[in-house]
């Protein structure tokens, strides 16, 4: 929700997860790309949790993203390489 982010109980996390099929491609109000990714995640203790976010452009497949994320909203999110993702968050990655 909106409110996640003005609330200040509400803590910033990052998470990892890896890109797959976006589950929409629609326009947008002045006609762009808007790609919706529905993706499970892994946090640096473990814990997982699914998110949705958009993109502006189609995602490659299997890649890794390194998210930031406020309660349920994503505010930034990159690809990052492999080596840089920790080890265990990995393994669980693979496990999901």
């Amino acid at each position: 929700m909106a409110i996640d982010n003005v609330n200040p109980l509400v803590k910033e996390t990052t998470v990892y997860g890896m890109t797959n099929q976006a589950v929409s491609h629609t326009k947008g109000q002045m006609g762009e790309d808007v790609f919706t990714y529905k993706m499970n995640t892994v946090d640096m203790r473990g814990a997982r949790r699914t998110l949705t976010f958009t993109a502006d452009h189609r995602l490659k497949l299997a890649h890794y993203l390194k998210i930031k994320t406020k309660g349920q909203n994503v505010n930034t999110w990159e690809a990052v390489a492999g080596h840089t993702v920790p080890s265990h968050v990995r393994q669980d990655l693979s496990n999901s």
